[in-house]
């Protein structure tokens, strides 16, 4: 297998935030933000392997699962700023792209590589 991992890597990514910050109380007020989080499963398979057409599938269906179950409503504290917001949606809003796998150089490997989006949502407290 070469340089490749024979477990499944997943890279989370942050990219996009929107916020919305309510009036009061001045000066800092309360904000809403809504985060798009970007998760980049990636799977390298044998090519002959008897789980090859639904393996991924599945690893997707699992990080599906796990965002869907995250508990919600916790107060967590910035380590940076010391402010306090809650995270009150995690993986109520999820789309998962995926592409054909690639054949590696060796043609006797496959990669497999995804997109899930998920949305979070955050009320930072003033």
């Amino acid at each position: 297998m070469g340089d490749l991992v024979p477990a499944p890597q997943i890279y989370i990514w942050g990219g996009r935030i929107k916020e919305d910050r309510l009036t009061l109380p001045r000066p800092s007020g309360n904000k809403f933000l809504r985060h798009q989080v970007d998760v980049y499963p990636t799977l390298a398979m044998a090519n002959d392997d008897p789980n090859l057409d639904t393996a991924f599938p599945a690893l997707l269906d699992a990080i599906m699962e796990t965002l869907r179950t995250t508990p919600i409503g916790i107060v967590i504290t910035d380590p940076v700023t010391g402010g306090t917001s809650q995270l009150q949606n995690v993986g109520e809003e999820m789309s998962v792209d995926y592409a054909t796998p690639q054949a590696l150089a060796d043609q006797a490997m496959l990669l497999f590589n995804g997109l899930i989006t998920v949305i979070v949502d955050e009320f930072v407290i003033g």
